[in-house]
């Protein structure tokens, strides 16, 4: 038997083959891992702190001080739109259905707004809206819930 050639290693093309392609997939599993995280709905978690959210805001806690109407009356508008803003970016408004729900609710509190600033309307007209208006939506996070 004759000597035997020396053993080459891997030849850099190939190295770097591997290595472009382990990365290629560590990278493609992170994707998937964010695409799953992002576009899944929400959890029933989700649903029960919208849920909380909206019992949360009471209308008739919001008192209107006849001293001062107007300050008074912008305030309550202030907390009314603070509640919308936090509800708007609740997670449970990936749904599409609670979105839709939700989208209507806020489009009768922006045409019921200037009216909030009239003399005297201001917890009243927070008041009806509240009645008639969240059932809705409140319907649609509680199908979700239990």
């Amino acid at each position: 038997m004759g000597p035997m050639p020396p053993k080459q290693g891997m030849s850099k093309g190939l190295l770097w083959s591997l290595i472009g392609g382990g990365i290629g997939i560590f990278v493609l599993i992170i994707i998937i891992i964010v695409c799953i995280v992002l576009f899944s709905g929400p959890s029933t978690e989700d649903y029960r702190k919208a849920y909380a959210m909206m019992n949360s805001f009471d209308s008739t806690s919001l008192n209107i001080d006849r001293s001062d109407p107007e300050t008074s009356i912008n305030e309550v508008v202030r907390k009314a739109d603070d509640h919308f803003d936090k509800l708007g970016k609740a997670a449970a408004m990936r749904d599409g259905e609670v979105k839709k729900a939700f989208e209507e609710y806020k489009s009768d509190y922006e045409k019921v707004k200037p009216l909030l600033k009239e003399s005297g309307c201001g917890r009243y007209c927070l008041q009806r809206i509240q009645q008639f208006v969240p059932h809705e939506l409140q319907l649609a996070t509680q199908q979700r819930i239990w």
